[in-house]
């Protein structure tokens, strides 16, 4: 008896052992592909909306800025907190290859410095200093400089990692080019 058992506990071993040498190791260079793929063709563009919107709202608002308290209200009351939710989902998403964090850090500090702006609009105007609106140039400015380092720096991802880059209107995708 105790022999069949030896023999069943040893069978079972061995199917595990085998089982265990068959399974795939996740191949990284793979994976980072597939993460660079997700959060520039589908996590970005699928929180993009409120960005544009509140970024075409303030771009408007600052083009007509005739009357302030009309800049005031718009910048206020729809810029800052539609680019406020942005950045909290912006926040949200995960990464866990440091290439793709690095490029979400460079996404996020644009984002970031064009609610900045906005919010210095607002501070500009309720506080009547024309200094504030000076720094909120800067800050557009800088926007832009991060939004260039995240391109440049994904760019230089994707080619590296053979994955394609196609630019739409206002996003860019990606997708493995194997």
């Amino acid at each position: 008896m105790k022999k069949k058992l030896y023999i069943a506990l040893m069978l079972c071993m061995t199917v595990l052992l085998v089982a265990a040498c068959g399974k795939k190791k996740e191949d990284p260079a793979k994976a980072l592909k597939d993460e660079i793929v997700k959060f520039v063709g589908t996590d970005l563009p699928g929180i993009a909306a409120e960005r544009d919107q509140a970024v075409a709202a303030f771009n408007e608002a600052m083009s007509s800025a005739s009357d302030p308290s009309e800049v005031l209200k718009k910048v206020k009351e729809t810029c800052v907190p539609t680019m406020e939710s942005y950045l909290n989902k912006l926040n949200a998403l995960t990464t866990t290859a440091p290439e793709v964090g690095e490029l979400k850090e460079l996404y996020r500090q644009s984002a970031q410095k064009q609610y900045d702006a906005m919010k210095m609009v607002v501070s500009a105007i309720e506080g009547e200093n024309p200094d504030y609106l000076t720094q909120a140039n800067t800050l557009v400015t800088e926007a832009k400089t991060a939004l260039a380092d995240y391109e440049t720096k994904l760019k230089e991802i994707c080619d590296a990692n053979n994955i394609k880059i196609t630019t739409g209107a206002a996003t860019s995708t990606a997708t493995d080019a194997n």
